[in-house]
């Protein structure tokens, strides 16, 4: 394929913030050594060949990203290729956890498809902070900022360079400053505080095992709740299980912010805001200890408005500088605490904290039972998540919000266990709600090839749909591509697999052992087990129309089996890369390839 010679960045923008991006993008664009261009929709007519796309929304609005999907659709009817999957940003949640990472992989993209001069690509500031980070000597070994108390939660040093600023001697791209959405005020209240109950309902944790080794690098559970209603689902559904934030987390705010924790809170809409509904993550909020346990994300790295907001409460000039430098350039994997502590003359009002702070969410977790076997209970799987950043010669860790506290409920398990552990007599209760998906469900005909591709957790609700088709005793074909390190320490619902291979439930399977390749005839992951199976996959979808579900890890594993699928079609189709993505993005719109990814 040719190279295509330049770039071309298009934005319709109300509120700027397009605006702010699709100019951020070109100037990476020139960093890197591309010709890049940037206008305004109006300002442009011609048609391209290949295009990217990504929409700014709000999904409290019914419509949703819908001029970028109108677009999406116009580009697919002028004969534009769709090279990459559309970017659909949530300012409701943050627009940066989509428009960051849909930016990264957009230059991936890029440098496969447009001509680059090789002598005039640069570092961004990224890449530069990046460096100072893996670089234990440039890294500031004293943090003086930094509060100690007698809590056991123990904050991140910032990885902040004392001379971050030096190559920057002018801030650019510094994002908007938050407009003042709310009027809140306080009194002295001994009322409680709780999650609003009439969005969630409660259930109980009936019984769990561990799916992995003692020396498997994640520990992996499988969880069974017990509903107080029956529930009326289907696999591929998900549970979302709503978690407080870490108490010990809670405390320490509150002690730095010199907030008193039962004071009653009372949040209404600014004079300048248009008369709306409080927010709902914010409706039962009685105290100043339930907002921040139940209703703002306190773990979570936070979005780029609150460092803009945290820097006007800086006395520090030098804080505030760098404040203002981070909401515009980088990313940090810190929370809140750990920013407030480095900060030391930063000093928030609890009403920055609600305007700049995204809700907490529910985590979704895939359901792996079917309503077939019982609408009574669900299961589901996860890692216990285990994040470390070394700063300067210290490792530090700190857990998943939700699987470090359902982890801690339940004691020592038995490791690769195939026995459940009950625990309805520890009488523990959880939020939950369930959360149908729009797509991600078995075929409406029971006879539709199914080829299933999740390695690690991503194959948890395969197990859903096996499951499911086992009660149904269908005869009708299925294929699960799975993988994970190690067939003896992380090989997860081996038990399950092996019983719908021997009853036929699961006419064929492939697993592939990352660490043991020996084991998988040399194949380290899926996608290169899927090639290896590539004109028989390729027949499946072509002659007996089969549905491709994907599960799993939205940065790398989605990607790869996508360029796997692009490269059979390639392969066994004959086609050339142009009209092999088109064949993908056809399945795409026939709903016959369906990804149910995460970060």
């Amino acid at each position: 394929m040719t190279l295509l010679s330049s770039v071309i960045i298009l934005y319709g923008s109300q509120t700027g913030n397009a605006e702010w991006i699709a100019n951020n993008i070109n100037h990476i664009a020139k960093l890197r050594g591309f010709k890049s261009e940037c206008f305004v929709l109006d300002d442009f007519e011609k048609v391209c060949s290949y295009s990217i796309l990504i929409g700014l929304g709000d999904s409290s609005y019914a419509n949703f990203c819908n001029n970028a999907k109108r677009i999406e659709r116009k580009l697919i009817e002028f004969g534009a290729t769709n090279m990459m999957e559309t970017g659909l940003a949530d300012d409701d949640l943050g627009l940066e956890l989509v428009v960051d990472p849909w930016v990264e992989n957009l230059f991936i993209v890029l440098d496969d498809l447009v001509y680059y001069e090789k002598e005039k690509r640069v570092h961004s500031g990224k890449v530069i902070l990046e460096e100072y980070i893996n670089n234990g000597e440039k890294m500031v070994s004293e943090f003086n900022n930094l509060h100690v108390d007698e809590s056991n939660y123990e904050c991140i040093p910032l990885p902040i360079p004392k001379d971050i600023l030096k190559d920057y001697p002018k801030l650019t791209n510094i994002a908007k400053l938050p407009n003042n959405l709310f009027q809140v005020s306080t009194t002295e209240t001994t009322s409680g505080n709780s999650i609003d109950k009439t969005r969630v309902e409660l259930c109980s944790i009936e019984a769990a095992r561990c799916l992995t080794s003692a020396n498997a690098i994640k520990k992996t559970i499988n969880m069974k709740l017990k509903l107080e209603t029956e529930w009326e689902y289907m696999p591929g559904d998900c549970v979302a299980i709503h978690c407080p934030n870490d108490s010990r987390l809670v405390d320490r705010i509150m002690r730095r912010l010199n907030l008193s924790p039962d004071e009653n809170i009372k949040i209404n809409w600014s004079e300048e805001t248009e008369t709306k509904a409080v927010p709902s993550h914010l409706i039962s909020c009685n105290t100043i200890r339930g907002l921040l346990t139940n209703s703002l994300d306190l773990h979570s790295f936070p979005k780029k408005a609150f460092f803009r907001s945290m820097a006007e409460f800086c006395s520090d000039p030098e804080e505030k500088n760098i404040l203002l430098f981070l909401c515009s350039k980088q990313d940090i994997p810190v929370n809140v605490l750990d920013i407030l502590a480095h900060f030391e003359s930063c000093k928030p009002s609890i009403q920055s904290l609600i305007e700049t702070l995204t809700p907490l969410q529910p985590r979704l977790y895939s359901i792996s039972s079917s309503p077939l076997d019982s609408k009574s209970s669900v299961e589901f799987a996860f890692n216990v998540i285990e994040n470390e950043l070394n700063v300067g010669d210290k490792v530090y860790t700190r857990g998943g919000l939700c699987t470090s506290w359902l982890d801690s409920m339940l004691g020592c398990l038995p490791y690769k266990s195939i026995e459940w552990t009950t625990l309805l007599d520890k009488d523990y209760k959880l939020c939950i709600k369930r959360k149908p998906s729009s797509f991600f469900n078995p075929p409406s005909d029971q006879q539709t090839p199914i080829i299933m591709i999740g390695p690690g957790t991503g194959v948890t609700p395969f197990i859903g749909f096996l499951r499911h088709k086992e009660i149904q005793q269908v005869d009708s074909l299925t294929w699960l591509f799975y993988g994970c390190r190690y067939e003896n320490d992380d090989y997860l619902f081996r038990q399950d697999i092996d019983r719908f291979i021997n009853n036929k439930t699961l006419i064929k399977y492939d697993v592939c052992f990352s660490r043991e390749q020996e084991k998988s005839l040399g194949h380290k992951y899926v996608q290169h087990r899927m090639i290896h199976h590539g004109k028989e996959l390729f027949q499946w979808i072509e002659e007996r129309n089969a549905t491709v579900y994907v599960c799993g890890d939205a940065k790398n594993m989605a990607k790869d089996v996508n360029d796997a699928l692009i490269e059979i079609a390639m392969k066994f189709g004959g086609m050339d890369i142009k009209h092999a993505i088109e064949w993908l993005n056809n399945l795409v719109n026939q709903k016959r390839y369906l990804r149910d990814i995460w970060a």
